[in-house]
């Protein structure tokens, strides 16, 4: 009995009748049990597949669906693979970036990437850079879902000023936590690796290829980009002038967010700490960020209602330890930038913000003695 491509009911009946007859030789029982045995495995190879589909995320895969012990062993296999396709590697990006696994599941993906002999030595990661930069790049969002960002105006969900050409987009709470968590992992493993200009390229490519150019970049992809330019840059890093300009809009586009966020929104209040910080490390890391950032503070383009905005931002800055050396390189340019506002203000009463900064500005002259006059004498 040979068991065809498509074994058909009548087969089946047909054999089983048989098999029931008495007095059967031992060969023939035998060939008829292996022939049952074929179908039954067939049969369930078929039924595995039909679950798999049912029970499968067609973005994503079964990983995403299984139980957090399951998920965990299925991670730690990684470790043996002998090569891991570019493929793959998107994929258990995707359920790391999109909140699939948890942030502690991610850190071990990403630990075990590492220490595994997949990724032995840095000719091996060069070998998958397009699928390493989905790690790398910490857009967080799919191509598609930053495609679709790009719609979206307005309040809630967009914050958005006229001095930056970047717009932000406000992520739950949730999704800005897990993304903060496996950013801080990724740039933790990545700062263990010998060649560190080597990985700052990889990192620069993917922020240029993905990032640079949108109108609309979610807060935590902005915010993730900064934190890691401050763990990986070192001296042998060299920034393009496309990725200075994309960082210095992004830090302002963020400070503004912080500046104007309603201190009643409990939700985005919880980042303003994670996000001030990274760029106010940005600003004091890289002295060109911060004279992009003041140069881009054109207050005659902006409306009225944004002045008071800049205006505290300058104080904030002014009176920042870390940026106090670098804000003295730029004393021109703030004082030009005042200069600006308090024209744009003539003959109106004069506000307190607008007392603050004068005050703030005095002050600031005052403990650098080689600079320009007190504002009273220059204005």
């Amino acid at each position: 009995v040979t068991l065809q491509p498509v074994a058909t009911e009548p087969l089946i009946k047909a054999v089983y009748t048989l098999y029931q007859q008495r007095n059967l030789l031992f060969p023939v029982r035998t060939l008829l049990l292996k022939f049952f045995s074929r179908v039954y495995q067939k049969e369930d190879s078929k039924t595995q597949r039909i679950r798999q589909v049912k029970w499968s995320n067609p973005l994503d895969g079964t990983l995403v669906l299984l139980p957090a012990e399951a998920q965990r062993r299925l991670v730690q296999l990684v470790y043996f693979l002998p090569c891991l396709p570019a493929s793959l590697l998107a994929c258990l990006s995707r359920c790391c970036i999109m909140g699939r696994m948890s942030s502690e599941l991610a850190a071990t993906l990403i630990g075990i990437l590492q220490q595994s002999h997949v990724f032995s030595g840095w000719e091996e990661i060069f070998a998958v850079k397009e699928a390493v930069i989905h790690f790398l790049d910490l857009n967080w969002f799919s191509r598609e879902e930053l495609t679709s960002l790009q719609g979206i105006r307005g309040k809630p969900h967009i914050s958005q000023t006229q001095l930056s050409p970047v717009r932000l987009y406000l992520t739950d709470l949730d999704q800005f936590l897990h993304h903060w968590a496996v950013t801080e992992v990724i740039c933790h493993s990545l700062s263990t690796i010998p060649s560190q200009s080597q990985c700052f390229d990889i990192l620069q490519t993917g922020i240029c290829k993905y990032l640079v150019g949108l109108v609309v970049i979610p807060d935590s992809t902005a915010g993730s980009v900064l934190c890691a330019i401050n763990k990986l840059l070192d001296q042998a890093c060299i920034l393009s002038e496309n990725l200075h300009k994309f960082l210095a809009s992004c830090c302002y586009s963020l400070l503004y967010f912080l500046l104007t966020l309603d201190k009643e929104d409990a939700e985005h209040v919880q980042k303003r700490d994670m996000l001030w910080g990274s760029c106010i490390s940005a600003l004091a890391l890289l002295p060109r960020l911060l004279r992009l950032m003041l140069q881009s503070l054109q207050v005659s383009r902006i409306c009225r209602e944004e002045l008071p905005v800049v205006a505290q931002l300058l104080r904030l800055l002014m009176q920042h330890g870390q940026l106090r050396s670098h804000m003295m390189t730029n004393e021109f340019l703030v004082q030009q930038i005042i200069k600006d506002i308090m024209t744009l203000k003539s003959g109106e009463v004069q506000e307190q913000w607008l007392t603050d900064l004068h005050y703030c500005f005095n002050i600031y002259l005052a403990s650098h003695p080689q600079g320009p006059s007190p504002m009273n004498a220059v204005y």
